[in-house]
């Protein structure tokens, strides 16, 4: 294959990709309007798939998504118009983080990031499996809304980053660091 360069640096290839990939996905059948996806760290060759449905739920998928292999649903609802989801390592414990963010109109005041520790997946003997989720609420240092499309985990800094969708204009990112102590407070 060729080099893989990235800004000028060669990069060396990666070829566990379980591991860092997820591959291409046929996911018609599985689930309706898939707004985030995240590489099972707990359970390698299988892939999270976040609804963004009215009834709030996660699949689990093989690496190509071809046979469903878990279903996750949240104890309580916390959070509407999930946007993204990611995965990480928090003090030894895998995660999942799920951005309950989007906001077209831009006039929520409410802004979560939903994350509970990541299950194991066996599709034979546990096929739904039900998760207590725990949530981080927070505003923008701007005061402003913003209508928010991505999600992405720092594993290394234990950051979690929110980015913006404007047409038509500047994208933002915002960042707020990952602990499990927030309670209900809001941050900021």
């Amino acid at each position: 294959p060729k080099p893989l360069v990235y800004y000028g640096d060669t990069l060396e290839w990666n070829w566990d990709w379980k591991r860092t990939q997820c591959g291409t996905l046929d996911i018609t059948a599985n689930i309706i309007e898939v707004s985030g996806i995240a590489c099972s760290r707990v359970t390698p060759g299988y892939i999270w798939m976040q609804s963004d449905e009215v009834e709030k739920y996660i699949i689990a998928t093989d690496e190509v998504g071809e046979k469903r292999a878990c279903k996750l649903k949240m104890s309580k609802t916390i959070g509407w118009d999930w946007e993204d989801m990611s995965g990480g390592i928090y003090e030894g414990k895998n995660y999942l983080f799920i951005g309950s963010f989007g906001d077209n109109d831009e006039k929520r005041n409410d802004y979560r990031i939903i994350w509970f520790e990541e299950p194991a997946i066996d599709p034979v003997n546990a096929p739904e499996q039900t998760v207590t989720p725990n949530y981080i609420k927070y505003v923008y240092p701007d005061g402003k809304s913003h209508n928010n499309e991505a999600l992405m985990y720092d594993n290394r800094e234990q950051i979690i980053y929110i980015i913006t969708k404007v047409y038509y204009n500047v994208c933002q990112v915002f960042s707020i660091p990952f602990r499990t102590d927030y309670g209900d407070e809001v941050q900021t």
